[in-house]
């Protein structure tokens, strides 16, 4: 009998002492707004979803009307004409600097996404520095449509010397 109550003490200091409170399984974090935009960041498939939807959006404004001018009934003699719309060609040297900029941009993305992984730091550098610039064109092209109609200048449409009262309202481009 005195035998058996020294092996059970044996046995409690082998064991560790070790003090604990509350569950077994630690509790689920909450994943950060950090740790979420480096796994949207890091996922492969996103930069061939949004140079899909931008190349998408990039066609429509190739096709679609940049502005539309529309005249107001009191200022006009006669039948008031229909609405007028000015697409990308008329706009002059906004378009020539969006073209580039769209060019620049699709030979970046389609380099970074098929060319050599050696040069695809120095072409993302270059394609950010392309989509600012091309932001500032764009920029400088919604603050010269709203005050001025690209659409009669290229129709060369004015009446008498102030020219007619109109409305100026974005297109799809």
């Amino acid at each position: 009998m005195s035998q058996e109550p020294q092996a059970d003490i044996g046995a409690r200091l082998d064991e560790p002492a070790v003090v604990e409170f509350g569950d077994d399984e630690p509790a689920a974090k909450r994943p950060r707004a950090a740790q979420v935009l480096t796994a949207v960041r890091r996922d492969w498939r996103l930069v061939p979803v949004i140079a899909g939807l931008s190349a998408v959006a990039i066609f429509a404004s190739l096709i679609g009307e940049w502005q539309t001018t529309t005249f107001t009934p009191s200022d006009l003699f006669g039948p008031v004409p229909q609405p007028t719309t000015a697409s990308l060609p008329d706009l002059g040297g906004y378009a020539a600097g969006y073209l580039i900029g769209i060019f620049l941009l699709v030979a970046c993305t389609s380099l970074i996404l098929f060319g050599r992984p050696a040069m695809r730091d120095q072409l993302r550098i270059l394609g950010l520095t392309a989509a600012g610039i091309s932001g500032a064109v764009l920029i400088s092209m919604v603050v010269w449509l709203d005050e001025n109609s690209a659409a009669l200048a290229a129709a060369d449409f004015f009446i008498g010397s102030q020219g007619p009262a109109y409305e100026l309202t974005y297109g799809r481009g």
